[in-house]
């Protein structure tokens, strides 16, 4: 198991991609999710390459996920998906491409 705001295995910009299904969708629910999802999104954004791709799979809308991101990564496409199963009753997904901002770019958020 990793804590996903601590990557400090990796170095900076070791990855092209990072694919989260879900992920940034389940540490939204703990008690300071501005914070941890702020932090997660920066230690994500160290470990991409310049102009790395972030695809995060999520429940959320737009205007909610955004603002987690916003500091770190530029949406680069998005799009709904249905539930292809008619085994269960499940709502689709929102998929999110995301692309790394140039460290210049990036500002960091006010922490509360």
């Amino acid at each position: 198991c990793m804590d996903v705001r601590d990557m400090s295995m990796w170095q900076d910009g070791h990855f092209s991609m990072i694919i989260d299904k879900g992920g940034l969708d389940a540490i939204a629910c703990c008690e300071t999710p501005k914070k941890v999802c702020a932090d997660a999104c920066a230690e994500m954004s160290r470990v991409l390459k310049d102009d790395g791709m972030y695809i995060l799979i999520s429940h959320a809308k737009l205007e909610v996920r955004e603002k987690s991101w916003s500091s770190h990564f530029e949406l680069a496409q998005s799009e709904y998906v249905d539930n292809p199963s008619t085994m269960v009753e499940l709502e689709g997904a929102f998929v999110y491409q995301l692309i790394k901002k140039k460290s210049t770019d990036i500002q960091e958020p006010p922490r509360t």
